[in-house]
């Protein structure tokens, strides 16, 4: 939701859990508390070649809780092609002659232009403390690229996904929420670590120590969001 002045926040109070910002760079830092209630999460949405080159900037600022890939925007402005991924474009290139790639390859090439900003975003977000949350997929009747999205999201360290459609939500927390099994495994981890000595223990027949009770701790309180 766009809020032109602290007024209009404060007005709808508690019907807003958050504030989108549009395209930020590192100046909004320093305007945009005066515009919002302090009671709202902020979601920077990095949209622009500025605002990745400044998400350090962006992250190191206190203001924002999330930063969100806007990679419809950031396509445009770096003036990428128009990739496989749009099926009329596929179609017509057929017909000129030209193979189309596997579909998972066409989702990879659709973002690969993309992944230096996206790895970037995320880096700087985990650096400071803010959730990192990726792109949407533009497609809501393919639910396979989506799936797909999600995966890359996943492997990529991006706490969520900003969705077009109902039904994405299914899908999405599938994948994005730890399971059964990581679940079982983070349990497991916490408590032999707990029980340990000098803060080393094997689960399941392998070495976890410190830093996997922190990644089981981690697991565990995605679980109770």
């Amino acid at each position: 939701m766009c809020i032109r002045d602290r007024s209009t926040g404060d007005s709808l109070g508690a019907f807003l859990d958050g504030v989108g910002v549009p395209k930020v760079t590192a100046h909004d830092a320093h305007v945009l508390p005066a515009m919002l209630n302090s009671e709202h999460d902020v979601w920077a949405f990095i949209e622009t070649p500025k605002g990745v080159l400044q998400v350090e900037e962006v992250c190191a600022s206190g203001l924002y809780q999330y930063v969100a890939m806007g990679l419809n925007d950031l396509s445009m402005e770096l003036q990428l092609p128009l990739s496989y991924h749009n099926q009329a474009i596929a179609n017509a290139l057929r017909e000129k002659g030209s193979t189309s790639p596997p579909r998972d390859q066409q989702l990879f090439n659709r973002r690969m232009p993309l992944l230096h900003a996206m790895s970037r975003v995320v880096m700087a977000a985990r650096a400071y403390g803010v959730h990192p949350i990726d792109g949407v997929f533009n497609d809501p009747s393919d639910p396979n690229g989506f799936r797909q999205e999600c995966l890359e999201a996943l492997s990529m360290g991006f706490s969520g996904k900003t969705l077009i459609h109902p039904s994405q939500i299914d899908i999405v927390q599938e994948i994005l929420t730890p399971s059964k099994m990581e679940e079982d495994w983070a349990r497991k981890g916490v408590e032999a670590i707990e029980a340990s000595e000098g803060g080393v223990a094997v689960v399941d027949g392998k070495m976890v120590e410190d830093l996997h009770a922190k990644m089981a701790v981690r697991i565990l309180s995605h679980l109770d969001l």
